[in-house]
């Protein structure tokens, strides 16, 4: 039982539904029964019985389950809105030039975006466009900022509205695992990002 872009169905015995907030929470024999002498952490974890799994989702009328991101990584703007920035970021990094997006707005009224460029991508778009500076010229180049805006438009227009990226930066350093803004498998660590850049994100709404 396989449907493109989700995780399956519930096994059997297995109860999985949305909370309000849209975490996935699951419920089965197999659940465990909490933690031994720490029962604040068991009430974290469980809520009658249903293990609160961190991640959102929602199950379409068929009772697939499909992940859209984490909870502990869900943007709720000034506005009181919930987005969770996986999906975003994975359609911006899905795109030529992107190599990493991490999506901001957490107590803001609209979201930005901090962007790393894929340098092999940005080398083969200078060429096709006849640009001649070195690659770390390239960043503010606005063919460059063009394509970048093409890429974001697109990627919005699979968004709700207030899922929207407004503004975006460019960071000239990459992320890496060495640099601590990876895991070892190759993921964004999005706090260490966002800690990092502070001012970028402010300068992204100086002028809102």
């Amino acid at each position: 039982q396989t449907r493109l872009g989700s995780v399956g169905k519930a096994l059997p015995g297995t109860e999985i539904r949305i909370g309000d907030d849209g975490e996935v929470l699951i419920r089965g024999p197999h659940i465990f029964q909490g933690y031994g002498g720490q029962p604040e952490a068991t009430r974290e974890a469980l809520d009658n019985g249903w293990l609160r799994s961190g991640d959102l989702g929602h199950i379409d009328a068929d009772g697939y389950l499909f992940i859209t991101g984490r909870k502990k990584d869900l943007i709720i703007t000034s506005g009181g809105k919930n987005v969770s920035p996986g999906n975003i970021e994975a359609a911006l990094m899905d795109t030529a030039l992107i190599e990493h997006a991490v999506a901001c707005g957490d107590g803001r009224h609209y979201l930005t975006a901090l962007l790393t460029l894929d340098p092999q991508a940005l080398a083969a778009f200078a060429q096709a466009k006849g640009l001649p500076e070195p690659l770390n010229a390239l960043y503010d180049h606005p063919e460059v900022r063009k394509a970048l805006q093409a890429a974001v438009n697109q990627v919005n227009e699979q968004q709700a509205r207030v899922a929207h990226i407004r503004k975006f930066a460019v960071l000239r350093q990459p992320f890496t695992i060495e640099g601590g803004e990876l895991t070892a498998t190759m993921k964004v660590k999005r706090k260490v990002v966002i800690d990092r850049n502070q001012a970028v994100i402010s300068g992204l709404y100086a002028q809102a």
